[in-house]
């Protein structure tokens, strides 16, 4: 039995796949953010310039977080209790903000490129 979901589905897996090849992201360095008490472990991330980033975000609090930057065009909801990653880059150098949606007066970071 075809269902339309699941080629949708396979689809978009090819697609990332292919976005990650295309864009070198076999390539890049891992960077581990923790979130508990709303709040980004560490706050300051540094990154080295011209160079791709995973942002590997480890949500230890119950409720979600929407985590999200305007400088780096990034949006990314991680539930409660659960991971999930974004890749940035290659970034030059200067910071950039990485703010929290749901608790943005407290979860607050910069990611801070330097040589």
């Amino acid at each position: 039995m075809y269902k339309p979901q699941m080629a949708l589905v396979l689809i978009s897996l090819i697609a990332s796949q292919l976005n990650a090849d295309v864009c070198g992201a076999n390539h890049y360095e891992i960077i581990q953010v923790r979130i508990h008490d709303h709040l980004f472990d560490p706050d300051v991330i540094l990154v080295p310039p011209d160079t791709i980033i995973k942002l590997f975000f480890e949500n230890q609090d119950d409720e979600a977080e929407e985590i999200f930057s305007h400088p780096l065009k990034l949006k990314k909801i991680v539930f409660g209790n659960s991971q999930g990653f974004v890749f940035i880059g290659p970034l030059e150098e200067g910071d950039y903000a990485l703010k929290g949606r749901f608790f943005s007066r407290s979860a607050v970071s910069i990611v801070r490129v330097i040589r």
